[in-house]
């Protein structure tokens, strides 16, 4: 009895800690080869469930990550975890899912700001995990599986700009925004949806032949019948468009997309989820006495790029000149131009088709250019 009840007040306190304290998230870093790499991050907190007449216990991540290896150690709060029981993690532990059925925990994926380009830095705080693990020896371990995957899009301006958020468009309300989780189940039920998802980028500013890098994390979602718009919006009122053809977007992939002119399809990779045939990655359980299990190691898998096909990026059609993007080329776009150069804000236009001249700048002879080949068809 005496022992319970010291778990019940490490628990709690925990519990206070962790409602108070700054939320930490893992860390992750970008290969080429490999892809997006995981990384728990000292102070890391997740949720741990007894299957069997139990109360919750934290997961206390217990040190940094300085070797690419996500398999760490984690405590449970006191909790001895019982031999023949099956216990449940869930990742990342928040104050909001404190006092809340494990077979509903609320998550979201709006709010998402990148902090300077190619920063990973808020895949985190959205990077939902679920873990199962029958305990049949004096060891645990809980392997975790992301829930959410990641949309890498990289773009090189054509002169200098500043970027303000980046929006993926779907046809239909299909990007799913808020939703719960039922950690026993492993799975994801919507309770909220839209067609339209934002990345704030903090006003990124990139010089002319500079690549911006951005991350978006998404709930997984079959939009292989619709076609995606990706739109990067600056600061001054500009933007450019690019369509994606939409695919079966499946948990724990990195889809890999480059958006420059030149490119026709998306970057392809090959890999698969860890399971457990391939993922016997790291050393051996940790071990205490017979009867009770007082730690465990918790393990995440790198998010490996999606094989994508063909025809994955496709460039909107579009006319030289036509830079509001109506699907002609008029005096409108040559007036809109012509703001755009002498400084009116805000003034939306698709740069990718502004320099009409060719001569790689944009300038009032973009304008007249249009004015020119107007005037020529009457």
């Amino acid at each position: 009895m005496k022992r319970k009840l010291t778990a019940v007040l490490l628990l709690l306190a925990d519990i206070m800690i962790a409602a108070a304290a700054e939320a930490v998230y893992p860390v992750y870093s970008y290969d080429e080869n490999t892809g997006l790499l995981f990384g728990w991050q000292q102070g890391c907190r997740g949720r741990g469930y007894f299957d069997e007449g139990g109360s919750d216990c934290v997961l206390l991540v217990a040190r940094t990550v300085e070797d690419d290896d996500n398999y760490v150690p984690a405590s449970n709060a006191g909790w001895g975890l019982v031999s023949g029981n099956t216990y449940y993690g869930y990742f990342p532990c928040e104050g909001v899912h404190y006092m809340v059925a494990n077979t509903a925990l609320p998550v979201t994926y709006e709010g998402q700001r990148q902090r300077g380009n190619g920063s990973t830095q808020h895949l985190g705080a959205y990077d939902y995990m679920t873990a199962r693990d029958l305990i049949t020896s004096t060891s645990a371990q809980f392997n975790f599986s992301h829930l959410g995957c990641v949309l890498r899009l990289e773009y090189t301006v054509g002169r200098s700009t500043t970027v303000n958020s980046i929006m993926l468009k779907a046809e239909k309300e299909n990007f799913v925004t808020a939703a719960t989780v039922n950690v026993p189940a492993q799975t994801v039920t919507a309770t909220g949806k839209s067609s339209v998802m934002t990345l704030v980028t903090d006003e990124l500013e990139l010089e002319k032949g500079q690549t911006l890098t951005a991350y978006l994390m998404m709930c997984p979602a079959d939009l292989s019948n619709e076609t995606l718009t990706v739109r990067i919006n600056a600061d001054d009122g500009t933007f450019v468009e690019r369509q994606l053809t939409g695919v079966a977007f499946q948990a724990g992939k990195l889809y890999d997309v480059n958006l420059d002119d030149d490119i026709v399809k998306a970057k392809s990779g090959a890999g698969e989820m860890w399971s457990e045939s391939n993922g016997k990655r790291g050393g051996a359980y940790l071990e205490t006495d017979a009867e009770t299990v007082s730690s465990q190691r918790c393990y995440a898998p790198d998010f490996v790029t999606a094989v994508l096909e063909d025809g994955e990026l496709g460039k909107r059609e579009r006319l030289l000149g036509d830079v509001n993007a109506d699907g002609k080329v008029d005096l409108t776009d040559a007036r809109l131009l012509t703001n755009y150069n002498v400084g009116i804000r805000p003034v939306e236009i698709d740069l990718s088709v502004a320099d009409t001249n060719k001569d790689d700048d944009i300038t009032m002879a973009d304008a007249n250019e249009i004015v020119r080949i107007t005037l020529s068809k009457k």
